[in-house]
């Protein structure tokens, strides 16, 4: 199997006292510069270089207000039920995806999604 040396990035994590010290080397694998990135993506849930999750949290958040948005605007044609349904399968299950990797954030970052899995209920 090759490796796709396009896909590869780096990224160094620590405090952002240690990071500012830190002098990021520049990488290349057989020829080919490694991109050195301070935010990644990972099997949906976005990396970066401190932990704080402000950036996914950030994310989640917004997508999962979008979503709010179109089941309100959409509830006066459906049944309790069906609404529901919508709000578990297009926000709970993003809000609850690898929770347990990011629920060590800040603690206004984990009232954001809080009030978003508030208002579900009250569709």
């Amino acid at each position: 199997m090759a490796i796709n040396l396009s896909k590869i990035k780096s990224m160094f994590f620590g405090s952002k006292q240690k990071l500012i010290r830190i002098n990021e080397p520049s990488m290349d694998i057989n020829g080919t510069h490694i991109e050195n990135v301070s935010t990644f993506k990972y099997l949906g849930v976005t990396l970066d270089k401190s932990l704080t999750w402000n950036v996914h949290i950030d994310k989640l958040c917004s997508k999962a207000r979008q979503k709010l948005c179109f089941i309100q605007r959409t509830s006066s044609y459906l049944d309790k039920k069906t609404i529901i349904l919508l709000y578990k399968s297009l926000i709970l299950s993003h809000v609850d995806y690898c929770d347990t990797v990011w629920m060590n954030c800040a603690k206004y970052l984990k009232d954001g999604v809080e009030k978003i899995q508030n208002r579900g209920p009250n569709l």
